[in-house]
């Protein structure tokens, strides 16, 4: 939604984005559902920040899809 609202204030064009959720491909590679702390430890990959904060949140997201990714 944020990406959408922000071409419209700037008048661009929305990229085609192909998007993929960090949860299922860690429940796909893990073989159950965990929390995004528990998924990372799992796969060897330090949490970069404190949980909750919302940057650190999106770093995490992208560090387990890179993990799941391997």
């Amino acid at each position: 939604g944020a990406l959408v609202a922000m071409c419209g204030l700037h008048g661009l064009r929305m990229p085609r984005l192909r998007f993929e959720c960090a949860a299922e491909m860690a429940k796909h590679r893990l073989g159950r559902d965990m929390s995004l702390q528990a998924a990372l430890t799992v796969l060897g990959v330090d949490f970069p920040g404190r949980p909750h904060d919302p940057l650190a949140d999106a770093r995490a997201a992208a560090a387990l899809v890179l993990a799941c990714r391997r």
